[in-house]
C-alpha cells in the first residue's frame, strides 16, 4: 500500500503542475518551472508503476488516480517534455499516447450533460470532480489532441532522420485535421517530409514523392487563400515541421497548454449538448 500511495502522490504532483502550466492558470514566466515539475514527476510515476507491476496484477493500484486514465497521463508528460525542448525523451510518451488514444477512440462528452439527462438513460449522476475528470479525458482523446500529438511526432522523427516514421505521423495528423489551420499545417508538413525523402540519396520514390508534395502544397495554398478570404489569421510558425528544431516548432504554440486548449469545450461537446431537451436544464457545473 505504501508503494501504491507513493505512486498516486507522484502522479498527483505532476498532474497538478501540468494544470498550473496552462495559460488559463496565468502561469506566465513560471510555466517552464511547472513543465519541469510535471515532466519529472510523471516520468517517476511511470518508472514506479513498472516496479509495482512486477508485484501486483491489480490494475486499480497501477492506474492514475481519480480515473484520469493512461491517455491523459501520457499526453501531459509528452507535452511537458516537448515544452522543455527534450524531444528525444518526449518521443516514447507521444508514441504510447497516440497508440492508446487511437485504440480507445473519442469519448462521449458526458460532462456537459445534466444529471436528469444521464439518469433518464440509466447512467449515474456526475459530481463536479467527476465532470472535471471527464472533461480532461475527453480533451485528451479528441481529434485536436491527436493532431497535435501526431504533428509533434512528425517533427521529432523528421529531425532524427526517421523519415518513414515522419511521413506516417504526418499522414495520421492530416487524418485528424478538422479546422482550416490544422489542414493548412498538415498539408504543409506532408509536403515538407515528402520532399525531404525525395531529396535523399538513392530515393526509389523520388518522382512519386515530388508529385505528392506538389499536390499537398496546392491543397495548402487553397486552404490558406480561403482562410484569408474569411479574414482569418494565418500562423506561419506554430506546428510547422519545416525550418526549425522540433522543440522550437511547438514552443509557445498549442502544446504550451498541453494541447490546443486545456479546458476547452470541443466541437463534439456541442453535438452532445444539442441532444439535451429544454426541460433537462444545464449541466451541473
Amino acid at each position: 500500500k505504501d508503494t501504491s500511495n507513493e505512486l498516486s502522490l507522484t502522479f498527483a504532483e505532476g498532474f497538478v503542475a501540468f494544470v498550473a502550466s496552462a495559460p488559463e492558470a496565468d502561469a506566465g514566466p513560471d510555466a517552464e518551472k511547472y513543465y519541469a515539475r510535471c515532466a519529472d514527476a510523471i516520468q517517476s510515476y511511470w518508472h514506479l508503476r513498472e516496479e509495482l507491476a512486477r508485484t501486483t496484477a491489480d490494475e486499480s493500484e497501477l492506474a492514475p488516480p481519480c480515473g484520469i486514465g493512461d491517455v491523459a497521463a501520457l499526453e501531459c508528460c509528452a507535452h511537458s517534455l516537448m515544452q522543455l525542448r527534450r524531444a528525444g525523451q518526449a518521443r516514447p510518451f507521444f508514441e504510447a499516447y497516440v497508440e492508446k488514444a487511437d485504440q480507445a477512440g473519442p469519448l462521449m462528452a458526458y460532462h456537459n450533460l445534466p444529471d436528469s439527462f444521464l439518469l433518464q438513460r440509466g447512467l449515474p449522476k456526475m459530481s463536479d470532480p467527476d465532470r472535471r475528470v471527464s472533461r480532461w479525458k475527453h480533451r485528451a482523446h479528441a481529434p485536436r489532441a491527436l493532431f497535435d500529438g501526431r504533428t509533434a511526432l512528425c517533427a521529432i522523427c523528421s529531425e532524427a532522420g526517421d523519415i518513414e516514421d515522419a511521413i506516417a505521423h504526418a499522414e495520421a495528423a492530416l487524418g485528424h485535421a478538422a479546422e482550416d489551420d490544422e489542414k493548412l499545417t498538415a498539408h504543409k508538413n506532408m509536403a515538407f517530409v515528402l520532399r525531404k525523402r525525395a531529396d535523399a540519396d538513392g530515393s526509389s520514390t523520388k518522382d512519386e514523392d515530388l508529385e505528392r508534395a506538389a499536390a499537398h502544397e496546392n491543397h495548402a495554398a487553397a486552404v490558406e487563400e480561403a482562410m484569408k478570404a474569411k479574414g482569418e489569421k494565418v500562423d506561419e510558425k506554430t506546428n510547422r515541421v519545416e525550418g526549425s528544431a522540433a522543440e522550437d516548432a511547438f514552443a509557445g504554440g498549442p502544446f504550451a497548454s498541453g494541447s490546443s486548449e486545456v479546458q476547452s469545450v470541443n466541437a463534439d461537446d456541442d453535438v452532445m449538448a444539442e441532444e439535451v431537451s429544454a426541460e433537462d436544464g444545464g449541466a451541473d457545473e
